[in-house]
Parts: C-alpha cells; structure tokens; sequence
C-alpha cells in the first residue's frame, strides 16, 4: 500500500493525527516516515526518549513537572493527569482542525488514560473524533487487558467511532512475518481507514462525500472495524477489491452485528466504471443486515502506482464494545 498522497492544497480543512502513548508515537513515526500529506501529525507522550522518535513539529511532552519525561509505569490515572496539564499545548495543535484522528495503544498509561481527555479536547473544539484504539496481545496479561477494556470504554464515551484493530488478530494473520513489517500491515489497516475518511475533504471533485454523509455513517458513535481489498490486473476489478476488503483478516467483528452504517470507498485508474463501483455497493449490502444505511463513493487516481489496480476501503460502524469482548475471547468489564 502507498502511504504517500499530494499535497493538501491550500484552503482545505485541517485533519489532524494525535498519537497518544507509545504506540500512538510509533504510528505516527511510521507514517510520517512514508511522507505521509494530507495529515498534520502531532504525538502525545510521557515518555520523552520514546517521544523523540515523533516527528520534531509536532512533539508534546505530557507531565513535563509531574513525571520528568519518565513514563507512567502504566498507570491511566497519570497519564490523565500527564495530558491535562498539557491541555492548553494540545488544543493548540488541534487548533480549527475539521477531523481529529486519536491514535493509541490501550492498556498502558498514557494510552487508556491520556487518549480519551485528547479526544473530549478535539470534541469539544467542533472536529469530528474518530479513535483509533490497537488492542494488546493476550500474552501481555490480564491486567493490560482490563486497563485496556477500561480505556476502550474510555474512548468510545468521548469519540464519534472508534476504529478497533487487534494485536492478537494480527498474531493470527502474521506470525510469521517479520516483526516491523506486521506493525507496517496494522498502521496499513489504520490508515487506510484514516484516509477513506479523510476523502470525504480532501477528494470531493469525483463522486466525493459531504460531511453530512459522513455523519449519516457515524451517527450512534460506537465501535468501527475496516478493512481494505485490491485488484491488480490489465483491468482491475472493484467487485474483486470489494470482495478482499470484506475477507480482510484485520476485521475481528461480524459483519451481522452492525449497527450504524457502511462506508465503501474504491479508488482505481481510468478502467474502473461507474457500474464496476455501484455493483461493489450492491455486494457490500448483501454482506449486511438489512436496512443498514450505505454510503459509497469513487474516484479515480491517475498517479503511476494505482495504475493497473482498483482498491477498496471498507468501513463498519455501529458495533457495542461487547461485540469486540466476544471476537476477542476476552472477558468484558464487570
């Protein structure tokens, strides 16, 4: 997948990704790596050796007084504590920002306890909150696992969707594979889903999205899962990148069991059609309890690495948080 996307041009509305904790900072230190545009990328830790590994622009230290840049030895209560002090330094990086992207790993300090007060910031400022929560192996013990249940309850208060993607599902998937290039695969998931909403500002000139859509998708707020699909050939498929989008292995929810809506968004080169798009919608609605509302857009990318390739992004919204205690075989909150 090609994380690299043109420059915003000027006038558009602000989106901003905040990562909160160590694996907030690390995603943001991948993407930004890619030349990731289109996003303004700003991380949030206690950590301040871990920090420096956030692009420069955009680092915040949080307890600068409390903790001395040493961490929060997992404790949510400081990393709360850690951001609020930080407030008025992280609203400033939100600023007028139209989309605010809260990424973070839960079961740790900063993550479970800072990213839902990031969130409630970027709320209250107007911006669409969308959380993007990395859920712990099992291997790292029941007690992450309940700070990271906690958290997750945390962040779904305070966002309008939360994006759930699974540490123990990519266990699964990518045993394997070297170890920064299964990391690479989830921040992959991640942003895919990150720049199918962000489509919605960024690619309105071809059966673009408005905000009104958007909102339609994600009203009820609750859990969301995505997942991504291409087609490579002489004339790639979108039926085809819409059938791997809804096998892709990231996706740790029943397809049943959603509760909000659907949002399709395929990409491709000048050989996708306008029918090879809609009957990827018609696919993604019998996937789909009836009645769920779906939004479906296009467009084409004439840029040399999506020629000969069609891609599909699939977002579900609506899920409970239980949905996500019973795919992961983890016991939910008392």
């Amino acid at each position: 997948m090609s994380w690299s996307r043109p420059d915003i041009a000027r006038g558009h509305p602000r989106i901003t990704v905040v990562g909160c904790g160590g694996a907030g900072t690390n995603a943001v230190h991948r993407w930004s790596e890619h030349g990731l545009a289109g996003f303004e990328l700003c991380a949030v830790g206690t950590d301040s050796a871990h920090l420096l590994l956030a692009p420069a622009p955009g680092r915040i230290l949080a307890g600068q007084e409390s903790l001395r840049g040493l961490g929060t030895g997992g404790d949510p209560d400081l990393g709360r504590s850690a951001v609020l002090e930080r407030e008025t330094a992280i609203t400033g990086r939100i600023g007028d920002s139209r989309i605010v992207f809260v990424v973070a790993g839960l079961g740790g300090g900063t993550g479970s306890g800072g990213a839902p007060e990031v969130a409630r910031m970027a709320r209250s400022r107007g911006a669409l909150t969308v959380g993007i929560a990395y859920l712990p192996f099992r291997s790292e013990g029941s007690r992450r696992q309940r700070v990271a249940r906690e958290g997750l309850d945390a962040l779904t208060a305070v966002c309008d969707q939360v994006i759930v993607l699974s540490n123990e599902r990519m266990l699964r998937e990518r045993a394997r594979h070297p170890l920064l290039e299964a990391f690479r695969w989830l921040d992959g998931t991640a942003l895919a889903g990150m720049r199918t909403i962000a489509a919605t500002q960024h690619r309105p000139e071809q059966l673009g999205l408005d905000d009104q859509d958007l909102r339609s998708v994600f009203q009820g707020g609750g859990i969301a899962t995505v997942g991504t699909g291409e087609s490579r050939a002489a004339t790639p498929c979108a039926t085809d990148a819409t059938h791997a989008a809804l096998r892709h292995p990231s996706d740790p929810l029943a397809r049943s069991e959603v509760a909000g809506g659907a949002l399709l968004w395929v990409e491709g080169d000048r050989s996708v059609t306008l029918d090879d798009v809609q009957r990827s919608a018609e696919l993604l609605d019998q996937h789909l309890p009836k009645e769920v509302p779906i939004v479906w857009r296009g467009t084409v990318d004439r840029t040399a690495p999506m020629q000969g390739r069609a891609r599909a992004t699939v977002l579900l919204t609506g899920f409970r948080v239980s949905a996500v205690d019973r795919s992961m075989g983890t016991p939910p909150s008392p």
